[in-house]
């Protein structure tokens, strides 16, 4: 097999540049207004010592760990962590599915997966006596001044103590901890304080300084895909723009191989079994919730007919009426001949392109509706594009 003979193409609507479109009314509810009586200074999550900052920093990035109620102690960026038996070493356990926002800085301008090297770096500024944060002392006579930030490898970072010390990770949900990229602060330098690039649930858009600061939501969507080829699971879900998971059979994670990359990057459900369909559907109401899209194949099984489509089934416009997220249509085409039905260990060069329609509102709109208009687009465009 010669991969170098697949060709990829991606169309992306002009839509999903947009911070607002449709009508003023529409546009209202996509807007959050908030007054600041004392002005915002800057937006550097190493500066924000007060809460007219801290607020909009929080907004924009993200903390290895956050508070869950009062008293308890949550993963945000760090799925789960580790104490050593003296607790001086603490093994936080990263997401893999993180990725910064869009950025002039980084390559082709898309915002590219955060790592624990991310993580070493923006502690290490904190303490960087260039950088003068005055968040410096959060730090000081607690981490240990040599082995203290150590990113053991891509999702694996360890935080060494001089001694015990139990607010250590109050102090980490502190906005001056927020993970920043360091290639987009070495292009800003100072001027990342107006030019911010994090991983939260907002994205930077404009700041004109004592006037107006512009944020917009970071979308995520319920991508929908036709369904033609084993082919189609491993081209979609590295190839869609934002951080996904999809949903396939649990009996996909015994293959060989292909079992681990399941069991890791897929919502496994069993089909036959009511209490595993509920339950995956709580799943990947609570995947959009963390911000990844959901990739769904509405036609459940792949499409063995000359028809553009099999009929949909009700679970992925459900989904996205009930938590309220738009519907991204994706058409494929040419998996099937890549790799045809009921051959395996075979994969014929050809060029295989994936296009993205304008995104479906699912709000004033039943599930069946969403679904009519969806399957719709989607059997239209193909007629026209096959």
């Amino acid at each position: 097999m010669k991969y170098k003979n697949i060709y990829l193409f991606f169309l992306v609507p002009c839509s999903l540049c947009l911070v607002t479109c449709g009508t003023r009314n529409q546009s209202l509810k996509k807007i959050f207004h908030y007054n600041e009586s004392t002005g915002i200074a800057l937006l550097d999550p190493a500066f924000s010592k007060n809460q007219s900052t801290m607020w909009p920093v929080h907004q924009l990035f993200n903390t290895l760990v956050e508070n869950d109620g009062d008293t308890k102690t949550k993963g945000s960026l760090a799925k789960s962590w580790d104490i050593s038996a003296d607790r001086l070493e603490y093994i936080f356990h990263l997401r893999t599915d993180v990725t910064f926002h869009d950025n002039d800085a980084f390559e082709n301008r898309k915002g590219r997966k955060m790592l624990a090297s991310d993580v070493e770096y923006s502690f290490k500024r904190i303490l960087d006596t260039k950088i003068a944060s005055p968040g410096f002392y959060i730090f000081n006579n607690v981490v240990d001044s040599i082995e203290g930030f150590k990113a053991i490898d891509d999702s694996t970072f360890r935080l060494k103590l001089i001694k015990p010390y139990s607010p250590i990770l109050q102090i980490l949900k502190m906005t001056y901890c927020s993970i920043v990229p360091k290639e987009v602060v070495e292009k800003y330098g100072s001027d990342f304080r107006s030019h911010p690039c994090g991983t939260g649930p907002f994205q930077f858009v404009a700041w004109e300084e004592g006037l107006a600061l512009i944020f917009k939501k970071n979308e995520n969507y319920v991508v929908v895909c036709n369904h033609n080829s084993l082919m189609d699971v491993p081209m979609t879900t590295p190839f869609i723009p934002g951080a996904n998971k999809t949903i396939a059979k649990s009996s996909f994670a015994k293959v060989p191989l292909f079992g681990f990359y399941y069991m890791k990057g897929a919502v496994l459900v069993d089909r036959k079994n009511e209490k595993s369909r509920k339950e995956s559907f709580k799943k990947m109401r609570w995947v959009l919730r963390t911000g990844l899209d959901m990739v769904i194949y509405p036609e459940g099984t792949r499409n063995r007919s000359d028809d553009p489509l099999k009929s949909f089934y009700d679970g992925a416009f459900k989904l996205a009426v009930s938590s309220g997220k738009p519907v991204m249509p994706a058409v494929l085409f040419n998996t099937r001949k890549a790799l045809p039905t009921g051959k395996f260990f075979y994969l014929q060069p050809c060029k295989m392109e994936m296009h993205f329609l304008p995104p479906v509102e699912s709000t004033n709109m039943t599930s069946r509706e969403l679904k009519e208009k969806v399957f719709r687009q989607m059997w239209d465009y193909y007629e026209a594009n096959k």
